[in-house]
């Protein structure tokens, strides 16, 4: 019984021992539980969400690019990123077998290297396309979580990569027209909130919350996919026949801004940014002996010539000059100048492209001929405050706002450090840096009756649903000059085709054009030997519709002149361009495609010789004089010039020996330069003028005798400018 008595209390003492443990257990429970829930409830509350809620960022798919007419240039297509979830890859050979064999850049030994080493997950390949992802879901491989991605393509390669541009790796844009219009063409991400099980496994209708994604918009380019090819084709030619540092070529439509086509060469394959396409960028390349070094060239690989280059002009800068003095009234096209072959401006000689002395020459021969000396009066009389309103009205010195990153303003001298030497330089496309869509777009404001345009590449604008939220609209920036100056600059330019532009011309069409070739600038000076040809065309006349522009940055063969490198591959462009939009030839019309020929040397000869001469060669004569004279006349001078080419059929100005040499000097006091002009190559006199206005004085003074091909000078004061001055 005694026994009995120990053994019951020493379990009842274990079991009140084993109570008190089990109360005290409790108790800390309690406790630590009523911690958690009123001390500290946020930390807790927060874990738990983190192991059971799922918060996914759903991507959403870039906007297409497409041409004019809604071919696809750039687009994006799903694809899926496959990661690689260790703790759930039950058998990691099966998984490793199953991917190696549909996907054929992995390897086992690659996953089960990347499954060793110390992640909990790893990302094993990018940018898978779905129906690969399907072949995956159907193995036994486990582990794998696929997260939906997107993978930007351009179906055409390298066509006008530097208008589209390409994007990174995280499909944001970095160059073109995909980094200028990132924000409408990125879209906006979603958000997915669902709860998950213990194993990682979306809980079936447990969605909490649901933003939808909403993709990008699409882009409707002005850029015409026919127009382009062709635009890149013929560049890409005259890149390799010229052995140039680069070529350049834009197609715009004058009457709204719109850009139809732009390349360059070389340029590289937005699908592939950094592999160089071209030689040039591949030497480069391979000699770069660091990141940063190979990051500077790829970056340059990328810059778009058209927008983000500067260049002096040189020629076709003259249409600016020829324009402002027109409009200013400081110049007529059949005023006569005087030409000695140079022109000294301080302390500076300024020569003309050729040796050759033009003697007496008409602007609109000045202009056909690229007088430069004629320019630099031309630009004197304007004035530096003037001249410089003039280039800004145009769009020079200033960004256009096309939908480019990085345009460049180009250079032009301060007004207050222009002085006599780079008002005369800048008058001929020296000494100022414009970027080839700013030389582009002026023209195009030239033959849009003065007007000049906002540029664009963007037609259209979609929203996701296919809406068009925007639509271009011209937009007039100012006019340059009234409808009649630049009337008279396009006739001008058509001037500058018929008389020696046969490399540009296009039968059928009346076109107007302007040659150029200017030597490269360098730090400190010119590059000896290093030129930039260019040529820029307008098709037709009549009714401009294309303006065309190509420029050939340093031809290393064969000819460096614009109107033999360049004017063959604009006539090219704008004859196909032409045909492929409709502007059908004016059969009638053969004023710009009549055979030139050479005037032969009739100086010296008799009027009658000179006249039989003239005439084999399909040329006609009329006299600078009114008199008769008679058939042994002698021809003293001629214009234009022998050696010179005519169409077939025109007429040459004889300048005679009269019976009476000498010549009564007219009083030209009072008249404007187009009437004293016109009276002094009446005579066969020269002027040469000083100032603006009228006639203010003269030398030789009225009732000098004088002899043919006399200088005269003419100081020219503007009476009303007087009146105001004495007034002040």
């Amino acid at each position: 019984m005694r026994s009995n008595s120990k053994y019951k209390g020493l379990i009842s003492r274990r079991l009140s021992f084993s109570m008190g443990v089990y109360y005290f257990l409790i108790s800390i429970l309690i406790m630590r539980l009523g911690y958690i829930q009123i001390v500290n409830p946020e930390k807790y509350t927060d874990r738990a969400i983190v192991q059971q809620q799922k918060d996914e960022i759903i991507q959403p798919l870039r906007g297409s690019i497409l041409d004019r007419n809604g071919k696809e240039l750039a687009v994006s297509i799903v694809t899926y990123d496959i990661l690689v979830e260790k703790i759930y890859v039950k058998d990691v050979q099966k998984t490793a077998d199953a991917l190696s064999k549909i996907l054929e850049d992995v390897t086992v030994e690659e996953f089960k290297e990347k499954y060793n080493d110390d992640t909990k997950r790893f990302i094993l390949r990018k940018n898978i396309p779905l129906e690969l992802i399907e072949e995956i879901k159907s193995t036994q491989a486990t582990g794998l979580k696929f997260e939906e991605n997107s993978q930007r393509k351009y179906p055409y390669g390298q066509f006008a990569s530097f208008v589209i541009g390409h994007v990174s790796y995280d499909n944001e844009g970095i160059a073109g027209i995909e980094s200028y219009m990132n924000t409408e063409l990125k879209g906006i991400p979603g958000r997915r909130i669902v709860i998950k099980d213990a194993e990682n496994r979306e809980v079936p209708n447990s969605e909490i919350r649901y933003n939808e994604t909403k993709n990008g918009n699409t882009l409707v380019l002005t850029i015409d996919e026919v127009l382009q090819h062709h635009v890149e084709k013929v560049t890409n030619q005259a890149y390799i026949d010229s052995n140039a540092v680069c070529v350049t070529s834009i197609v715009m439509n004058p009457k709204n801004g719109e850009i139809l086509a732009m390349s360059s060469k070389p340029d590289y394959d937005p699908n592939m940014p950094r592999e160089a396409k071209f030689e040039t960028y591949a030497k480069q390349l391979e000699k770069a002996v660091d990141v940063d070094s190979r990051s500077a060239i790829i970056s340059k690989m990328w810059r778009n010539p058209a927008v983000n280059d500067i260049y002096e002009p040189g020629s076709p800068f003259k249409l600016i000059t020829s324009a402002a003095g027109l409009e200013e009234g400081k110049v007529f096209s059949e005023e006569v100048f005087y030409d000695k072959g140079y022109v000294k401006v301080k302390d500076r000689i300024i020569k003309n492209w050729t040796s050759r002395p033009y003697g007496s020459l008409t602007f609109r021969k000045a202009v056909e001929e690229s007088v430069n000396t004629v320019f630099v009066q031309v630009a004197n009389r304007l004035g530096a405050q003037t001249f410089r309103n003039y280039i800004e009205a145009f769009g020079y010195g200033s960004k256009s706002g096309i939908e480019i990153p990085g345009e460049a303003e180009g250079i032009i001298y301060p007004l207050n450090k222009t002085g006599e030497v780079e008002l005369a330089t800048m008058s001929f496309g020296q000494s100022i840096s414009v970027t080839p869509l700013q030389m582009i777009n002026s023209v195009a404001a030239i033959a849009n009756e003065g007007k000049l345009l906002k540029p664009t590449l963007i037609k259209e604008i979609w929203d996701y649903k296919g809406n068009i939220i925007h639509r271009h609209e011209k937009e007039e920036i100012k006019a340059a000059v009234s409808p009649a100056t630049a009337s008279k600059v396009m006739e001008l330019m058509e001037s500058v085709v018929k008389s020696g532009g046969e490399n540009a011309e296009i039968e059928g069409y009346r076109l107007a054009g302007k040659s150029g070739t200017a030597q490269k600038a360098s730090k400190g000076g010119y590059q000896s030997g290093a030129y930039i040809g260019s040529y820029v065309a307008v098709a037709p006349v009549e009714d401009p519709q294309l303006v065309v522009l190509t420029i050939i940055d340093e031809p290393r063969k064969g000819s460096y002149y614009g109107g033999v490198v360049a004017a063959p591959v604009v006539r090219d462009i704008m004859s196909y361009s032409l045909r492929y939009l409709g502007v059908n030839p004016d059969n009638t019309n053969t004023s710009n495609v009549s055979p030139k020929v050479v005037i032969p040397e009739i100086r010296n000869m008799k009027i009658s010789q000179a006249k039989e001469k003239l005439s084999k060669s399909g040329l006609k004569y009329r006299l600078s004089i009114k008199e008769e004279v008679s058939p042994d006349t002698i021809v003293i001078d001629c214009f234009p010039k022998p050696g010179e080419k005519l169409a077939k059929g025109s007429d040459v100005i004889l300048y005679v020996q009269q019976k009476n040499s000498e010549i009564k000097m007219p009083d030209l006091k009072g008249k404007t330069m187009e009437e004293s002009g016109k009276i002094l190559a009446g005579l066969g006199l020269n002027p040469s003028y000083s100032g603006t206005g009228k006639v203010h004085s003269q030398a030789p003074a009225a009732g000098t005798k004088l002899s043919q091909g006399t200088v005269v000078s003419l100081d020219m004061k503007d009476t009303e400018a007087e009146t105001e001055e004495t007034n002040e």
